[in-house]
């Protein structure tokens, strides 16, 4: 095959690389986000925070207030993730 040739037919093989870097990122992306929610969904340990109650109440700056303290990690919700189609239980 003549150079000329394989230049060309790799400049028209070109606009896929792209497509395929996006395809690869997205493959991490959903890895990831399946890592967190899976992390999260793990309600052992946590308490029900509402109105004012926060994990400030037992953390500060970053470190736990009290080590003898039984206040368990505030658990917050993951509905937002499955609203959108994002979750193994909603098949996203």
């Amino acid at each position: 095959m003549s150079e000329t040739r394989r230049a060309s037919n790799s400049a028209h093989l070109f606009p896929i690389y792209p497509l395929i870097n996006a395809l690869l990122l997205s493959v991490h992306y959903v890895e990831a986000l399946e890592g967190y929610l899976e992390k999260y969904a793990n309600t052992n340990k946590t308490r029900t925070c509402t109105g004012s109650a926060s994990n400030s109440d037992i953390v500060e700056n970053g470190k736990v207030k009290n080590s003898g303290s039984s206040l368990e990690a505030c658990r917050f919700s993951l509905s937002a993730f499955k609203e959108k189609g994002c979750s193994k239980v909603s098949g996203g």
